[in-house]
């Protein structure tokens, strides 16, 4: 009986840790994209402090 918990415990925990890797097929940008000036270095030379 004891074995057949732990079966159905490893069980469970795989199909939950198995839905957390499912991803949509598409995804929208998020609003105000098109002001990103992404890919960019770190730190931005322009506003760093010396």
């Amino acid at each position: 009986m004891k074995n057949l918990k732990l079966h159905i415990l490893v069980l469970f925990l795989a199909i939950g840790l198995a839905g957390c890797g499912v991803k949509p097929s598409s995804v929208d940008a998020p609003q105000g994209n098109d002001q990103d000036s992404f890919p960019h270095t770190y730190p931005n030379e322009e506003t760093r402090e010396e």
